[in-house]
């Protein structure tokens, strides 16, 4: 059955913002992650998240002295989180599709490592690790990827582009993800990492992961 759907998932959607030159390459190492053909996320489906908070106790002396569980563990809200991206991720123009658990170690790559940090970080305060995926007009594949989230209604964003403040609609973030960083995306879908790899390999796996393109995508045209 995973034969037959590989023509149909082969892979990745990364990058600019991201400008990867190798962009359509496929990133893979291990076995395929899982044998469900994952869908697009609907809209209808993101649900308003209530942040859960319950810092840790830690003798460490900061992140430097952590590993990547226990930094999970201490950074708690959407506020540390991007402090952390700010002052520990480091941009390269590598495409690394790393796991949290070893992208914890080197600490650099594109826009969808930015992603995956942020996810991980927020994963036991009751946020669903959402990946938005952008692109222009007459692109095959995505372009950009931040990690996205729902609270009393609005929509913001994290990763490696600048995005002030939260937004009634995804069209309206994508649109002030836009106008902050010279770029003209038109289109975009979210994609659920949990969807795509099980039991949570994304975070604590330690394998680069395969990333698939979604080629049906239900892109959405901003209007």
């Amino acid at each position: 059955m995973i034969k037959k759907l590989l023509p149909l998932i082969s892979l990745i959607f990364l990058a600019a913002g991201c400008m990867h030159p190798n962009l359509g390459n496929i990133l893979m190492s291990g076995e395929l992650p899982t044998s469900k053909y994952f869908k697009t996320v609907k809209i209808s489906s993101i649900k308003n998240t209530k942040p859960k908070t319950k810092k840790c106790k830690s003798d460490k002396k900061g992140i430097d002295e952590m590993n990547y569980r226990e930094a999970i563990c201490y950074i708690q809200t959407i506020p540390e989180v991007k402090d952390y991206l700010k002052n520990y991720m480091k941009y390269e123009d590598k495409i690394r599709a790393e796991t949290f658990n070893m992208n914890y170690s080197d600490r650099k790559g594109v826009c969808i490592d930015y992603v995956i940090c942020a996810a991980a970080l927020l994963s036991d305060n009751g946020y669903r690790p959402l990946a938005l995926l952008m692109k222009n007009e007459g692109d095959k594949q995505a372009k950009h990827a931040i990690y996205t989230y729902k609270v009393k209604n609005k929509y913001g964003g994290i990763g490696n582009s600048l995005l002030t403040g939260e937004f009634e609609t995804l069209d309206e973030l994508v649109k002030g993800l836009n106008n902050e960083n010279n770029h003209h995306y038109g289109y975009y879908c979210i994609v659920d990492l949990d969807e795509i790899y099980p039991e949570k390999i994304w975070i604590d796996g330690d394998k680069k992961l395969r990333w698939k393109y979604i080629h049906d995508c239900d892109w959405i045209r901003i209007e």
